[in-house]
């Protein structure tokens, strides 16, 4: 390669780089390696948005204090930059892993409030129609079924809680769709003894095996105030 000031040297290429060299008349110290970019992005209204990207990186004739180690470069979405090695990655994570549980926070004080709210509107609810006709024994058993399938415990912060949250909820909803498929798709509207039953089997053979959210005590945990 060619530069301005030493003339032409040989620099080792990584496997990893991605950077064009064929810019004539650089100097040795801008002489640099760059990977390709690991990008993470969020959805946004507008479409994906990136919160942060991150790439190899190496100056093999920097005078600067990075050294001319192979290190790992950082960006936020506002252009601000800085460099890390394996123990900065590290607590970069740490850091990106308490934003998520502070987000996972935010989503059950959000359902909990809407909950809340819900139950008020049922309890309001139920006082207007309180001189509407009765539900038959087996539309009242069908949807006592469906409720009791559906009303589980919000999950702890964890990550693996709330993936058996969603698998235990992703097949209690795959029970209730199928019975009432069966119910309205055959040209027979009519409620079966074994429709409930079909539906409690489900449930109790998914029950809650996750931690559950404790609410309001896990506020200091989740950093809520600082």
């Amino acid at each position: 390669m060619q530069t301005g000031n030493l003339g032409p040297v040989t620099v080792d290429e990584p496997a990893w780089c991605t950077t064009d060299h064929g810019a004539p008349q650089v100097f040795d110290i801008d002489i640099s390696h760059f990977g390709p970019d690991i990008e993470i992005r969020v959805d946004s209204p507008r479409g994906p948005a990136e919160v942060l990207s991150l790439r190899l990186t190496q100056y093999p004739f920097t005078e600067l204090p990075v050294g001319t180690a192979v290190h790992m470069s950082a960006c936020l979405a506002d252009g601000e930059g800085w460099d890390l090695d394996v123990a900065g990655l590290e607590s970069l994570a740490d850091q990106l892993a308490q934003g998520v549980h502070k987000v996972r926070y935010a989503a059950r004080r959000l359902a909990a409030e809407l909950s809340d709210v819900a139950g008020k509107g049922i309890d309001a609810s139920r006082q207007l129609r309180a001189d509407a006709p009765t539900l038959s024994s087996d539309v009242l058993d069908l949807l006592t079924a469906i409720h009791d399938a559906l009303d589980v415990p919000l999950p702890g912060l964890a990550a693996s809680d709330e993936r058996a949250f969603q698998r235990l909820m992703e097949d209690r909803r795959s029970a209730i769709y199928s019975t009432l498929h069966s119910i309205l798709g055959d040209g027979v509207q009519r409620i079966n003894d074994h429709d409930a039953r079909y539906i409690r089997r489900r449930t109790e053979a998914t029950p809650v095996t996750y931690a559950v959210w404790q609410g309001l005590a896990t506020d200091a945990e989740a950093g809520e105030g600082q």
